[in-house]
């Protein structure tokens, strides 16, 4: 029971944050950088954390939540089965997948950016001016 509720929180968290990075990412131009980043880190962590437990119990996403609302209506769970290696390989590539579009997201921002960027950004302006 405590392995599906874990599993609800971490799902949800997920679907929040990804849900959230969406949004700032369509309004690129009202919101940073950082603030993308922040949210779309907490989406990569809590999906990370995810799948090391969907590939450590042996237990996908889906039966976890199945076996959640069966023993929340009285029924008893339906025990996890092995999976085949390939559902784990699965799990590896969408992480990974994932983690890379988020990346190139952040990369080729082209919204708003921190004092903190800008500055930065600013030096090797200048810095690459100063080579040429």
């Amino acid at each position: 029971m405590l392995g599906a509720i874990t599993t609800l929180i971490l799902f949800f968290s997920f679907i929040a944050m990804l849900a959230y990075a969406v949004y700032i990412k369509l309004h690129e131009r009202s919101n940073t950088r950082e603030r993308f980043a922040f949210y779309a880190v907490g989406g990569m962590i809590s999906l990370g954390t995810l799948a090391i437990k969907s590939i450590s119990q042996h237990e996908s996403i889906w039966q976890s939540m199945g076996n959640f609302v069966r023993s929340l209506s009285g029924e008893t769970p339906i025990p996890a089965d092995q999976p085949p290696w390939t559902d784990h390989a699965l799990i590896v590539v969408v992480f990974m997948s994932a983690c890379y579009y988020i990346t190139s997201l952040y990369k080729n921002w082209e919204g708003e950016l921190s004092v903190e960027d800008y500055i930065i950004g600013e030096e090797e302006i200048t810095t690459k001016a100063g080579y040429l």
